[in-house]
Formats: C-alpha cells, structure tokens, sequence
C-alpha cells in the first residue's frame, strides 16, 4: 500500500510540475495547516503559579484555596501537582471546557472551568459544587493563573 501511494504521489508531482505545480501548492497548503496544530494551545504541559483573583459575582463563602505552585497536565487522565512542597496526584477529565476530578471513584465536589488558555497562559475559575442536606455552596470562587512552565 505505501509504495502505490508513494508512487501515486511521485507521478502526481511529475505531471503536476508540468502543468504550473499544482501539486506542490497542495503540499505547501498541508505544510502549513500542519503549522497551525502544531500552534494550539494545549492543556497537556506543565503549569506553574502566578496569581489568584476574587471572581465578579463569585459565590461568599469561608473556603480555604490553598496554593498549587505547580500543575502538571502531560498525563492525560492523572494531574500531577505541587501543594505545600508536596507532589500529590489526582484523575482527572476534561469535558465541556470544565476540568473535573476523581478520587477513588467519587467525583470530587470541586472542578476548574477554563476561562482562559494560550500556549504561555492558563486561567482556571475554581468552580463549588458542594450540597449535602440544606447546606449547598454552588458557584465561582477565585480565578487561577498559570504560566507555563519553562523548560
């Protein structure tokens, strides 16, 4: 299969070069669609800290937001990150723009919805999604941002 297809594409840019090389502005457009993935911003790299902000209408609550200094997303399904000098871990999965975590099995009362992502920036909402009984703390609470990381 890959010889008819590389003989089919040597016999494309043959003919193509005779007829004001259609063929290889075919391959420059794919080049440089290539270029334009490779320039996503992508969640899936190494994080590091740099500021919290209150959030306009955040929800009003006694909620301690202890400091990640680090935030290590290169695993698809497991968070590494830095908490007090402390490398811990924790699954978690992206859907909907909203980070959601999992210990154990139990889905964690917590997620960061992604307000913002560049290749050098990630802003992250702490989101609370807490009920049990009468008492329900639901809503935004502090906005992170992360830079990434230099290697």
């Amino acid at each position: 299969m890959r010889l008819i297809t590389l003989a089919f594409i040597l016999m494309i840019l043959g003919s193509s070069a005779e007829k004001g090389g259609t063929a290889r502005n075919v391959a420059e457009a794919k080049k440089s669609s290539n270029v334009i993935k490779l320039q996503q911003p992508t969640l899936h790299k190494i994080w590091a800290f740099k500021e919290i902000k209150p959030v306009k209408n955040g929800v009003s609550t006694m909620f301690n937001v202890p400091k990640i200094t680090m935030m290590d997303f290169r695993e698809r399904d497991s968070l590494k990150y830095e908490i007090n000098d402390s490398i811990q871990a924790i699954h978690y999965e992206v859907e909907n723009n909203r980070i959601k975590f999992r210990q154990e099995g139990i889905l964690i009362p917590v997620s960061y919805r992604i307000e913002k992502l560049t290749k050098k920036t990630l802003e992250l909402i702490l989101v609370i999604d807490y009920a049990k009984g009468d008492d329900k703390k639901q809503g935004d609470l502090v906005k992170l941002i992360f830079n990434q990381m230099e290697k």
